[in-house]
């Protein structure tokens, strides 16, 4: 693993050291005294008003639901700390970039101090090209050059102050606390990773055309079937990587599925049935 550069990271309170006593004094022995229990009752009455405040003041497209869960986005965000007047510092971020087995990837690491009523709070967001939002495309992880580093960087700030907002008002955003507080994300940009998007009638059954083509070509062979369909799928990337190809035409996307049978399969069928030459598996 190697790492492109070091920055020193913000000081100040971990979100563990901010959760001081909310009447603001410092720990006494013994019992809570009555005036200690009527103003911890009156902070936390507070609190659960700036909470509700602070969630209705949001919109629906501030939200997004990524697989099922709600999260604040960037305009969320700026909406919330303008409104209830949360500062934040200037957001330190490290860029670290890294190699596995599936390649070279990218990982941002924002740290961000962010101050309300006297409290303060840093939290860390991170974002990277592993997310599967910005690094995979028909199911399989893009090379570094096809991927846009400024919005996975953007985005670890975005991580950052959320997780910052929340600790500081003592807050966890989930679809029910948020119908409670009447906000309606049911119209929200719903995000759902490496999933393709839903085939038509028309792609079933250009696929299922495919397959009877395919079938035929190889007089029922299963093993010669997968095959054929995995070798006119793979590819290489600009970067030299293999992409093992999927063995079935009902599992292509939309796209490949169209392109495939105008450019391979449906010459390939032409061929078999004019001269019996079986393609290549």
């Amino acid at each position: 693993m190697t790492q492109e550069n070091e920055i020193q990271t913000v000081e100040g309170e971990s979100p563990q050291e901010s959760h001081s006593l909310l009447w603001g004094g410092q720990a006494k022995s013994g019992f809570l005294s009555e005036t200690d229990v009527e103003q911890l009752s009156k902070e936390i009455a507070i609190q659960d008003k700036i909470r509700s405040l602070v969630v209705k003041v949001t919109k629906p497209n501030h939200w997004e639901t990524i697989e099922g869960q709600p999260y604040l986005n960037a305009a969320g965000v700026r909406a919330i700390s303008t409104f209830i007047g949360i500062s934040t510092h200037e957001p330190q971020i490290v860029k670290e970039a890294l190699n596995d087995d599936q390649g070279d990837w990218i990982m941002y690491t924002c740290t961000i101090t962010a101050t309300f009523r006297g409290r303060q709070v840093t939290e860390v967001g991170t974002a990277s090209t592993r997310d599967p939002f910005f690094g995979k495309a028909h199911g399989q992880w893009k090379p570094l050059s096809e991927i846009a580093l400024g919005n996975v960087k953007k985005k670890s700030v975005t991580n950052a102050k959320n997780r910052a907002i929340k600790s500081i008002i003592g807050i966890d955003f989930d679809g029910e606390l948020l119908s409670q507080l009447g906000v309606d994300t049911s119209t929200s940009n719903k995000v759902s990773y490496d999933k393709a998007p839903p085939k038509t009638s028309e792609d079933k059954d250009n696929a299922a055309k495919a397959a009877e083509m395919v079938f035929e070509m190889f007089g029922g062979d299963k093993a010669s079937c997968q095959a054929y369909c995995t070798r006119i799928t793979s590819f290489t990337t600009k970067d030299g990587k293999e992409i093992s190809g999927k063995p079935s035409p009902d599992k292509w996307s939309a796209k490949q599925l169209n392109f495939k049978m105008k450019d391979t399969i449906q010459p390939d069928y032409d061929k078999f049935v004019s001269t019996g030459e079986v393609p290549a598996t």
